[in-house]
């Protein structure tokens, strides 16, 4: 029994030095009050745009898009709301109705 002893306490000892230096150890934290604020995130990297997918937009009258007054979120009920103005466009661009161009001011 002596000569076990001294084996079965090395064991126990190196077995309680492994459960010591594998404890999870407590994690210093910053701590603050709970208030709204603000968050000011600022990335400065370049980049590229790709575009996916190319769409056309046109219009079946000629003109000239006047600044739209709506923005993001603004509240829209059909048949009331003007969400775009077309002016005229300027008379060198604009064509009869059969098509043909323009007449041509005289040459002096």
């Amino acid at each position: 029994m002596r000569r076990l002893l001294i084996p079965l306490s090395v064991l126990a000892l190196a077995a309680l030095l492994l459960a010591w230096a594998f404890q999870p150890r407590p994690v210093a934290v910053e701590t603050a009050r709970i208030a709204p604020r603000d968050l000011a995130v600022i990335i400065t990297e370049e980049g590229r745009a790709r575009i996916r997918e190319v769409y056309t937009v046109s219009a079946p009258i000629g003109g000239k898009l006047q600044r739209i007054a709506l923005h993001a979120g603004d509240a829209v009920t059909a048949g009331e709301t003007v969400v775009a103005r077309i002016g005229p466009a300027a008379p060198e661009l604009q064509r009869h109705g059969d098509g043909q161009e323009p007449p041509q001011p005289a040459a002096p």
